[in-house]
């Protein structure tokens, strides 16, 4: 394991007690923990917020992250980093009329100080109108991306949306067996949690979007979301119902240490499991001192329209 701090490899001067990693897609950013052991030796780098990290394992790495916290613990000493910087996490109100969703990217990622880019995301579709409710830029842009059926990530400083879509049809990073005999996963299903059909209804527009899946269940009707045509209401309704009826079935993996299993990767699960099939990695820990792994994937869906 390397720790690189403002540039500069500080691996044999660290004395690492803990290093964990959390890498999420959606509304966490990706998290990096790390205890040394002696806090005095830590000051020698005199730490700032927002001072650049980063923590590689062989060919793996965390990507560049911004020192978001740091402070004594008795006779250690804790640093939090993350993937954006501090200027990202301020909350505050904005009106966005008449914008395109690469637009209000570019906005949010100036006031940010951060880049941004997309996959699978529609950038030129117009958005007549939509406000920043008190919260965040990144959560602001999530809201956003969910309801365009993807998520926001962010790497290297650089803020991306990413379709859901778009990430299903990427190549398989990984392929897991699971048995039913066998230890280290869990599977959950929770059909209530997943709507038959969903529409979008307002003064403006009316649409709405079902899961070809799912013969029964509930159906949403949302009337509060700021739809201005039927256009716009039909793609909301298709990327909501997506983000939310993936949720629906969950697997958990604990394995060793794993690099392959990141964020919005695809992993195809083999075995004798209602498992079966292709998943996308939702969140990975990695435990760099202890050398293990786990994940939390969600299943693709490919039956909304």
């Amino acid at each position: 394991m390397q720790i690189i701090y403002e540039g500069k490899n500080i691996t044999d001067y660290a004395n690492v007690r803990s290093c964990v990693f959390f890498d999420y897609a959606g509304e966490k950013l990706d998290t990096l923990v790390i205890e040394f052991e002696n806090s005095k030796a830590w000051n020698r780098w005199k730490p700032q917020t927002d001072d650049r990290i980063e923590v590689r394992e062989g060919k793996y790495t965390t990507g560049k992250l911004y020192l978001s916290s740091h402070a004594p613990e008795d006779d250690r000493y804790k640093i939090i980093a993350t993937s954006a910087p501090i200027a990202a996490k301020r909350r505050g109100w904005q009106n966005f009329e008449i914008k395109t969703i690469n637009e209000i990217f570019n906005v949010c990622s100036v006031a940010c100080g951060m880049d941004y880019s997309f996959f699978g995301i529609g950038q030129n579709n117009s958005i007549p109108y939509i406000e920043r409710e008190n919260e965040t830029y990144l959560a602001f842009l999530q809201r956003l991306m969910t309801l365009e059926g993807g998520t926001l990530k962010c790497v290297n400083g650089k803020m991306t949306g990413i379709s859901y879509l778009y990430a299903q049809d990427l190549p398989c990073k990984q392929t897991v067996e699971i048995l039913s005999t066998g230890q280290g996963a869990q599977y959950y299903n929770r059909p209530d949690k997943a709507f038959r059909s969903l529409t979008i209804k307002t003064l403006f527009a009316n649409a709405e979007a079902s899961d070809s899946a799912l013969s029964r269940g509930e159906s949403a009707v949302y009337t509060f979301l700021p739809a201005m045509s039927n256009v716009q209401a039909g793609r909301w309704a298709r990327g909501t119902l997506l983000s939310n009826n993936r949720k629906a079935e969950t697997v958990t993996l604990d394995t060793e240490f794993n690099q392959g299993i990141t964020a919005l990767a695809r992993i195809d699960i083999t075995g004798d499991t209602a498992a079966t099939g292709e998943w996308l990695c939702e969140c990975a820990k990695h435990d760099f001192i202890n050398k293990k792994t786990s994940a939390e994937l969600h299943r693709c869906i490919r039956t909304v329209s």
